[in-house]
């Protein structure tokens, strides 16, 4: 699933995934983090193109996906993974 997120080069990182199972139903939830000053519009598209791409991955999943400025992250609060370094 952070792969699924980390697909899209506006997310920097992920944290507070959660998933779970009811019957046949899987619920997935998660917040991605964006660079402070992205456009709405681009921050609301890339949000789509996650839950899009779990959606796929998990065609019975219900996906919620939080958006969140990357400079707000408390990193004490939270185990987040940033965005693995290139090569």
């Amino acid at each position: 699933i952070r792969a699924l997120a980390y697909a899209r080069p506006e997310v920097l990182g992920v944290h507070d995934l959660r998933t779970r199972q009811a019957g046949h139903q899987y619920f997935v939830q998660l917040h991605i983090e964006l660079q402070d000053d992205l456009p709405l519009r681009e921050a609301h598209a890339a949000a789509d193109a996650v839950e899009d791409a779990i959606r796929d991955a998990f065609p019975n999943a219900e996906v919620i996906v939080h958006q969140d400025p990357v400079s707000e992250v408390d990193r004490s609060r939270i185990r987040a993974e940033p965005r693995p370094a290139p090569g």
